[in-house]
């Protein structure tokens, strides 16, 4: 191929039929022999064989040399003497630059850049390797890390899903055991009311069967009506005189302004007679001056009142037996008189309403016998006394 390209020159000019450049034909042996090769070196002798920009202008220049140097006239002496024929003289070969050698150093330098482009490629190939493997180690240590995270998670998801298990059988248990607990405490209510109900009936059966004394000579229907006449006319006179005169501000030993201070007996009012009907109201207060235990509170705890059932008469006349201290100012409480009074307490009806009249009995209306005392005490004890308690 070097003998091809050579033979191209043209001796006498030294510039090529072609003008520096190669047919299609003239390709280099290199590309069709090796072409499957793929080393550096080839590629780089493939690039040196090629025509350069170099080349090309010097073969430029030495063709425009040629054409002006082919003819050259002579010295014109038109005046010096007579017109001869120009001499033609060729211009001197200049002489061919070394291209081998300045081939050789171009392929060399471009040898040295691709190798350097080659070293930084490997380079940045060593760095990417590098960066690839630490990669791929920190990828594997967070798949590690995230595995042995996971790992836990499920295992604290395990944990607590069986202490939830746990809570909710516990839970169970628990609320069967306040079932069962608040099925007990349920009979044990029953069964404690229909005890409390039967101590109330039992009660109010002794209350009217029996009693604190031994009837010796007992009252009967007749007898209350007797009393009741003769109670209505010794105080007929005085009931007229008893509305026009000012109140005494004292209802059974309570003193109207004491009443915010002991506030049992209003308060005991208030709730009996608040909001009711006059029947209703009459109702309660009945029931309030039959029982002992109701009657007592009527009164001031200074008097010390022990109210006791003697008989029942029948449903509106009751007898009862009213002790209470005279007087407990003396130091000497032993010494504190005790006044008893036999008190019958009859509801009377009227056309308008209801009476209910409690008054003292005289001394041989009836004859009783107290079993809480001994004969010989109630007899300097007693005191019959005729008064008349509203």
């Amino acid at each position: 191929m070097q003998q091809q390209r050579l033979a191209a020159v043209d001796p006498a000019t030294g510039v090529s039929s072609s003008a520096g450049y190669l047919f299609p034909t003239e390709l280099p042996d290199l590309l069709v022999s090796d072409h499957e090769s793929s080393s550096v070196d080839d590629f780089l002798a493939f690039i040196g064989a090629l025509p350069g920009q170099e080349d090309a202008s010097l073969a430029q220049d030495a063709a425009r040399e040629g054409s002006t140097g082919d003819v050259s006239l002579g010295t014109i002496e038109d005046a010096a003497g007579p017109r001869q024929a120009p001499a033609i003289s060729r211009p001197k070969a200049k002489p061919r630059r070394q291209q081998p050698e300045r081939l050789r150093l171009k392929d060399q330098r471009k040898y040295q850049r691709k190798l350097a482009r080659v070293q930084d490629l490997q380079l940045q190939v060593a760095a990417l390797q590098q960066v690839l493997a630490t990669s791929e180690q920190s990828k594997g240590a967070r798949a590690s890390v995230s595995v042995d995270a996971e790992a836990k998670e499920l295992t604290e998801r395990q944990r607590a899903e069986r202490m939830l298990l746990e809570v909710s059988q516990r839970k169970n248990e628990l609320m069967a055991e306040n079932a069962q607990l608040r099925k007990h405490f349920h009979q044990a209510t029953a069964h404690s009311d229909q005890l409390r109900e039967m101590l109330h009936a039992e009660h109010k059966l002794y209350l009217a069967n029996a009693s604190y004394f031994i009837m010796i000579k007992p009252l009967t229907s007749p007898d209350c009506q007797k009393e009741l006449r003769r109670s209505m006319e010794a105080i007929a006179t005085f009931y007229g005189a008893a509305n026009t005169l000012p109140r005494t501000r004292a209802i059974c030993g309570w003193d109207e302004k004491r009443m915010t201070e002991g506030a049992r007996f209003y308060n005991f009012r208030v709730k009996t007679l608040h909001l009711k009907s006059a029947r209703a109201a009459f109702k309660q207060t009945w029931q309030m001056f039959i029982s002992p235990l109701w009657t007592e509170k009527m009164f001031s705890p200074v008097m010390g009142m022990r109210i006791r059932l003697v008989q029942h008469v029948d449903d509106d006349n009751f007898l009862f037996c009213y002790d209470y201290s005279a007087s407990q100012i003396l130091p000497q409480k032993s010494d504190t008189p005790v006044a008893t009074i036999m008190a019958l307490v009859t509801k009377v009806s009227t056309s308008s309403g209801h009476y209910i009249v409690t008054r003292g009995l005289q001394r041989g209306c009836v004859e009783v016998q107290d079993r809480l005392q001994s004969p010989a005490a109630a007899s300097n004890r007693g005191a019959w006394l005729e008064t008349l308690t509203w």
